[in-house]
């Protein structure tokens, strides 16, 4: 279900007041806002501020080929002092206002590579992380130690959410698999 994000105020570089469609005079994939002004907008968004949730990285790209960009963004939790940035976040500007969605059983980190037109097609897709298996891990002073297993998978709009569709890349995982066996 989508999650009805609010509008509140106007700051600088609004977010909400912005043309986030795919063909805006300043198009928001190509020339982002400032990382402040993501933070501004996801604080009002969930109705927070301060130190609660930090917006580690984001990115804009076309995933709903709705004529809109995304907005993507992980997010630490724990605020500015943990070292865990790997919730994600989509929100996408609809007719009815801004939805937010997040996938369900992964986490995203590095967008740069997690948000690629796999198809060639114009369209992105977003390769995510979830854990193959369950992992320990051991705190050592401030630092922890993990040893698990993690698996990409392919999420990608299917009309009504963002879904799971690796099953629908062999390719690609054929060539996951050809890199991790180098």
């Amino acid at each position: 279900m989508p999650i009805r994000a609010n509008a509140g105020g106007a700051p600088p570089e609004d977010l909400v007041k912005a043309d986030w469609s795919v063909n805006a005079a300043r198009n928001l994939a190509s020339n982002p806002p400032s990382l402040d002004a993501v933070q501004n907008f996801y604080d009002r968004a969930f109705g927070v501020g301060g130190d609660g949730v930090w917006v580690c990285e984001f990115r804009f790209a076309k995933l709903r080929n709705s004529g809109n960009l995304s907005l993507i963004t992980t997010v630490n939790p724990g605020g500015r002092q943990s070292p865990e940035c790997n919730e994600l976040d989509i929100f996408d500007r609809t007719p009815a206002g801004f939805e937010l969605r997040t996938p369900d059983g992964s986490y995203g980190r590095d967008l740069a590579n997690s948000v690629v037109d796999l198809n060639h097609d114009g369209r992105h897709e977003l390769v995510l992380w979830a854990d193959l298996a369950s992992y320990a891990t051991l705190s050592l002073f401030h630092y922890g130690l993990a040893c698990g297993a993690e698996w990409p998978l392919i999420f990608a709009w299917t009309g009504s959410g963002y879904s799971d569709v690796s099953d629908q890349y062999k390719e690609y995982y054929r060539g996951y698999l050809k890199s991790v066996d180098a």
